[in-house]
């Protein structure tokens, strides 16, 4: 304020504040100092209306952050964490029982009837079912991680124990190489890992004699026929667990299918002392690299395994189909300490950025479209649909493990505001016509887990507000009968189908869990885990240790600055930006604009 407005007022509060002793003098001179310092503050230009509030009144704890309507505090106090994290074990807990009571030995729960659900013999081809289940008690050995996380420690030991006298591979069902790969060798991998390590005494098993390490290498023999019966080294989609790969069987497969199984072949193959696992999978993603366009660099999302021909008009993109092999390209070579591996992840970061990234360029500054990943045709780069689906959320995680943070922020606002909008994601969105096109919401993790891992490296609790909203409508618009079921339709929220999805123990739940808990053993050694893309953790440190087999060489060369070969989750941001709304007021304005919240 201009001076000659607040002298006079000044002037009067040094009359009236005057104590009745000698010392008034010294009194009104130190008050007329605060006074001069707080006109120098004013006479500086403040910051925008959020950021301005918060740090006027951070220490308050109470802040609404107003450019975002109410839905985020700009504090969670610990009384608050605490509630949210014994509500995670809850829902953990209630799935979990619900499965073990009405379900197990069976894959999955059907948490309305409270059923146990299996493959669907009577019809083969159905394969959103025959696909993930197995007859191999899926929905325990997905889970066995997250009970070693919530810190069940004693069902934590029933369970490998009843997995080490009852599971069998040699089974009667045809199961697609990806899921069991990643949920169920994954999981008994992980689980093994946690059993045996030395800083985890409170989960060894007395008696453990690796039997889910034995398990693991039957599986992952069973599943290495896919890519032994294949031209290409590209794998079958499908494997049969008795006969192998199925006469006749479909050769159509996709990106994240056949590149995302290198963290779980190079962990079996290390632990047993067999290279043949980690070099089908290195071949696999070998092959696969070098079906990348010559003129864009980007890769297909569908594919024909035999020929390396790109299907559904070579449409490339970042969600179903492709994202996990952006993920595991990138976990693998910070797993695997392999400078090619980085290269390979840089040089396809750059083609996807430059023809699949729109928006403004400074994501966190400025004005204009907010950012958002395209599906584009692989030869042109030119757009081939106006959609995004839920499996994108995890592409956040991805950015921000590569270190761009600012874009792991904007892509996380983007769903974050549809979850606000329809409070659990819709499976598929058309974000020109801002609505959903696939309707259904099987409570996927992906959201949650770019949530969790942005929270770990900039401890704004902006993200817990995030995952405390993921909570409450999880229960309040999930929650059955003996478990958590999908969505059937986001526009009518009480409109329930009658599965639980085994990743939604194995990771949903995991990653809200470990959001809440700041003293988790996850946490704590967050610097020397890899989480896999089914969310299990695998120590860095335990797998460097072990025997490496030859080379592998991807003819590539290593980017020129080297690979650090560490993750990157703790960014060791301002103290005072940990409590910031990520966006600004007209950034928020947009982002509403854009997912229809405003509408």
């Amino acid at each position: 304020l201009p001076w000659r407005q607040w002298a006079p007022a000044a002037a009067s509060m040094l009359r009236l504040a005057a104590p009745p002793s000698g010392h008034a003098f010294f009194f009104r001179l130190q008050l007329l100092l605060l006074l001069l310092l707080l006109a120098v503050w004013a006479s500086f230009p403040r910051p925008s209306g959020s950021v301005y509030e918060q740090l006027l009144r951070d220490s308050l704890g109470r802040t609404v952050y107003p450019d975002s309507g109410g839905r985020y505090r700009a504090w969670m106090p610990a009384s608050e964490r605490l509630r949210y994290r014994r509500l995670v074990r809850d829902m953990f807990a209630f799935g979990y029982d619900g499965y073990m009571r009405h379900a197990f030995p069976a894959d999955e729960l059907n948490p309305i009837l409270c059923r146990g659900r299996g493959p669907d013999r009577a019809n083969p081809d159905n394969i959103n079912i025959n696909d993930v289940l197995g007859d191999y008690s899926l929905g325990l050995v997905d889970s066995l991680t997250t009970l070693a996380v919530v810190g069940n420690v004693s069902e934590f030991r029933r369970a490998v124990s009843l997995l080490a006298d009852r599971l069998s591979f040699d089974t009667n069902s045809t199961v697609q190489t990806f899921e069991a790969g990643i949920r169920v060798l994954g999981g008994l991998l992980s689980a093994h890992l946690l059993a045996t390590d030395s800083r985890l005494p409170e989960l060894r098993i007395p008696g453990y004699g690796d039997q889910l390490l034995l398990l693991a290498r039957d599986l992952a023999n069973r599943l290495l026929v896919a890519f032994d019966r294949s031209p290409t080294g590209i794998p079958h989609p499908r494997v049969h667990l008795q006969r192998g790969v199925p006469e006749g069987g479909r050769l159509d497969t996709n990106l994240a299918g056949a590149g995302s199984l290198l963290l779980e072949f190079a962990t079996v193959g290390r632990l047993v002392g067999d290279p043949t696992f980690e070099g089908a999978a290195r071949r696999a993603v070998s092959a696969l690299w070098d079906l990348r366009s010559r003129v864009t660099g980007l890769l297909g999302s569908s594919l024909n395994l035999t020929d390396g021909r790109w299907l559904h008009e070579g449409l490339s993109g970042l969600g179903a189909g492709s994202d996990s092999f952006y993920e595991i390209l990138l976990k693998s070579a910070v797993y695997l300490d392999d400078p090619q591996l980085g290269a390979l992840f840089s040089q396809s970061m750059d083609s996807v950025a430059w023809h699949q990234r729109a928006g403004r360029t400074d994501c966190l500054n400025g004005l204009g479209q907010h950012p958002i990943w395209l599906n584009t045709e692989v030869r042109t780069g030119h757009l081939a649909n106006s959609w995004c689906d839920a499996l994108q959320a995890s592409w956040g995680a991805v950015l921000l493990l590569a270190g761009r943070l600012d874009e792991a922020i904007c892509l996380h606002a983007y769903f974050a505001n549809l979850m606000h909008r329809y409070k659990l994601l819709p499976e598929r969105f058309n974000w020109r016509h801002r609505q959903p096109e696939v309707l259904f919401s099987p409570l996927r993790p992906e959201l949650a887990e770019t949530n969790y891992f942005l929270y770990r490296a900039t401890g704004n609790h902006f993200f817990l507000h995030v995952g405390a909203a993921m909570v409450d409508n999880l229960n309040k618009y999930a929650k059955s009968t003996c478990g958590y079921a999908t969505l059937h339709n986001v526009h009518n929220l009480t409109d329930l189908e009658d599965r639980q999805e085994s990743f939604f123990l194995a990771e949903t739940v995991k990653y809200l869990y470990l959001l809440f808990d700041e003293t988790n053993w996850a946490n704590r050694m967050e610097t020397d885990l890899i989480f896999t893309t089914e969310g299990h953790p695998l120590s860095i440190a335990r797998f460097r240790s072990l025997a490496r087999p030859a080379g592998f060489d991807f003819n590539v060369t290593p980017p020129a600055a080297g690979w650090s070969g560490g993750a990157c989750h703790n960014f060791n941001l301002d103290r005072r930006l940990r409590h910031l709304l990520p966006l600004s007021t007209a950034q928020w304005v947009e982002l509403d604009r854009a997912t229809g919240l405003s509408d």
